[in-house]
């Protein structure tokens, strides 16, 4: 398909209907399109029928593209330029984008218009909401609902995915364009140059840009106007007056749509001469002073996008600059009301004007009082749910104060219920033990009473034998003794029975072993010697016996006390170290508790003084932002003031400049 020369047919049919849309335009469409169709004679068959099934149904459908097109302009605030490619664009997404296809579509769309502004439209035109409140109401003065929603939004809604794909991201991925293949026509460059609302800037996204008509501004938006950085000041207004006879540097004003206009033609010929001498005088100084721009270069610059800065002083300029040329309108026609003399249109005009400013500005207060109500609502529904989360957070930290001491006295009654228990067990432990050591002691008590018992029973015992055996003895020697004193006593008897017989017969025969007397007083003294040598033996002896009795007796004693010493010891020993011990956990348990209080206080310490420390943060942040917002916004309202009353001054001055040259002029012309 030769895509460029079906879009340039196309694009002619949708001038035409674009122009004629309230009248029979059928005839005149077919007519222009067939004239369109002479210049192109190499289009095949298919491409002609495409073209006039198409220029047809654009005339058809005017009202729908016409609707799509003021509510594109109503929804991104643009001027009326490029209305009949985005009539065909319209017309070609909602009826021909399937017959087509993405590719065909994408390459007539291509150089039809700016990048930026056919995203846009194309966005408007495949988002469903942006359409549904700004396009559908001015479809449903023409069409009823069930055609809108079978033939027009369902179709976008169908190929909203498959557009979106094949055209609005792959003109994203292409640069930028200012200049466009088609030109525009006469009426698109008079609108152009005519038109006075601002371009927002291209939207690169999928979703169309909010509406600003009727907007406002939330208050977040408006504190932070405050601290943008200020747009470079505007050139000293210079306070010499102005020169008596200063040219022109424009051409009078001269407004359009009274009636009055019509009745020129019956002015005197006076007034005619003076206003061709002041037309004639102001197009030499406008000429003297510089050429006007080319309408090329005017339109390129009107189709560039330009962003505006939402500041303070932007809207503060804007403003002015509305009033001004309010305010020049006034004044041209209110010299061209003197110069025709006649003031009723006029007067009415600026009486209705006067009322609608008068409208306006009521309109205007009830907003900012009725904004002022919704501030005041807004701030105190937030001062009331910081309130309340103040108070939900207080809650919360008296909630969770509560339950660290319920969670700190029962781990200290467990602890301190443990510690009992342990104590418990310490004494249960230490009078099972001090019972069976006191067992144990009396045990050993015994066994060495019994000991000693049995040693003593077995000593006295000994000591008995001996004494027995001693007894026994000396009652053997004692009868031993009476044996020998008998015998003794005999033999004395006998020998003096003999030695009286001896005495009697005569002489003793010493050979017969007889005895003198000094021998018989001999062998006495050695046997009074013996016994007396073995008495004494025997007497050592028991004395050497009991000696070493005692001498065990006190050993055994001696042994006895030594041990009752040592366990008397071991048992001090024992019970100090118990006593130590038990002071040691003690002072351990006191340490512990202690350090814990410490480590507790010290975190409550630490946690209050850090709420201090945010708190008081918190509290120096806002008073240095409400001290900057302060300073801030009066250096900016102060040097705002300061310049406009500076740039009215000179307004001021130039008007008053202006009116002087007039008067002159008029003294002169007189």
């Amino acid at each position: 398909m030769q895509v460029k020369e079906v879009w340039g047919a196309l694009l002619r049919a949708a001038e035409c209907s674009a122009k004629q849309a309230g009248s029979g335009a059928e005839t005149a469409v077919e007519d222009t399109v067939a004239g369109v169709l002479l210049r192109y004679p190499h289009l095949s068959s298919e491409e002609t029928t495409f073209v006039r099934n198409c220029a047809f149904n654009l005339s058809r459908f005017a009202a729908l593209c016409e609707g799509a097109f003021q509510g594109y302009r109503d929804c991104y605030k643009r001027n009326s330029t490029y209305r009949p490619s985005m009539y065909l664009v319209a017309y070609l997404l909602i009826f021909q984008y399937r017959a087509l296809g993405g590719a065909t579509v994408r390459e007539m769309f291509e150089s039809s218009m700016p990048t930026p502004r056919l995203c846009e439209f194309v966005e408007f035109l495949l988002f469903s909401e942006s359409v549904s409140r700004y396009a559908v109401p001015l479809w449903r003065a023409v069409y009823d609902d069930s055609f809108i929603q079978r033939h027009v939004l369902a179709s976008l809604s169908s190929v909203a995915d498959d557009a979106t794909h094949d055209v609005l991201e792959w003109f994203h991925r292409q640069p930028s364009k200012s200049g466009t293949a088609v030109a525009c026509p006469a009426t698109e460059e008079t609108a152009a140059l005519d038109s006075t609302h601002l371009t927002l800037p291209p939207s690169s996204s999928a979703v169309p840009l909010r509406p600003l008509a009727g907007s406002r501004l939330p208050p977040n938006e408006v504190r932070e106007m405050v601290f943008t950085v200020p747009e470079p000041r505007l050139p000293r207004i210079k306070s010499s007056p102005a020169p008596a006879n200063a040219p022109l540097k424009r051409e009078p004003t001269t407004p359009v749509g009274f009636s009055f206009h019509q009745r020129e033609a019956a002015v005197s010929a006076a007034h005619s001469e003076k206003a061709a001498e002041c037309s004639t005088s102001a197009d030499q100084n406008t000429a003297q002073g510089g050429a006007r721009l080319p309408p090329a270069q005017l339109r390129t610059m009107l189709s560039t996008s330009k962003s505006v800065p939402t500041t303070v002083a932007a809207l503060w300029r804007e403003r002015r600059a509305q009033e001004r040329q309010r305010d020049n309108a006034e004044r041209a026609l209110r010299e061209l009301e003197v110069t025709v003399h006649d003031s009723t249109e006029f007067d009415l005009w600026r009486q209705a004007q006067l009322e609608e400013e008068e409208r306006r500005r009521q309109m205007e207060v009830l907003r900012r009082h009725l904004c002022a109500i919704e501030a005041s609502d807004r701030a105190r529904a937030q001062r009331e749910q910081t309130m309340q989360a103040r108070r939900r957070q207080i809650q919360r930290m008296r909630v969770q104060y509560h339950a660290e001491m319920q969670a700190n006295r029962r781990e200290q009654e467990h602890a301190l219920r443990e510690h009992e228990e342990h104590v418990q067990q310490l004494r249960s432990n230490l009078s099972r033990n001090c019972a069976a050591a006191v067992e144990k002691v009396a045990a050993e008590k015994c066994a060495l009473a019994a000991q000693v018992k049995d040693e003593s029973e077995q000593l006295r015992a000994a000591a008995q034998e001996a004494e027995e055996h001693r007894r026994t003895h000396q009652v053997l020697l004692i009868q031993e003794i009476h044996l020998l004193r008998e015998r003794l006593r005999e033999k004395h008897a006998a020998m003096g029975t003999e030695r009286r017989r001896a005495w009697a017969d005569g002489e003793v025969d010493a050979a017969l072993g007889r005895m003198s007397q000094a021998e018989l007083r001999d062998a006495l003294e050695r046997l009074c010697e013996e016994v007396a040598t073995a008495e004494e033996s025997r007497r050592q002896r028991v004395a050497e016996v009991r000696s070493r009795t005692q001498e065990k007796h006190e050993r055994l004693e001696r042994e006895c006390i030594r041990e009752r010493e040592k366990k008397r010891r071991i048992r001090q020993a024992n019970l100090a170290q118990r006593m130590a011990h038990r002071a040691a956990v003690e002072a351990e348990r006191i340490q512990v508790e202690t350090a814990r209080m410490a480590q507790f206080h010290e975190k409550l310490e630490t946690r209050l003084q850090a709420k201090r420390d945010a708190h008081r943060a918190a509290h120096e942040t806002e008073r240095q932002r409400r001290n900057e917002v302060l300073l801030c916004a009066q250096d900016g309202v102060s040097m705002e003031r300061k310049r406009w009353s500076q740039y009215e001054a000179g307004l001021v001055r130039c008007a008053e400049g202006e009116q002087l040259r007039v008067l002159k002029e008029a003294q002169h012309l007189a």
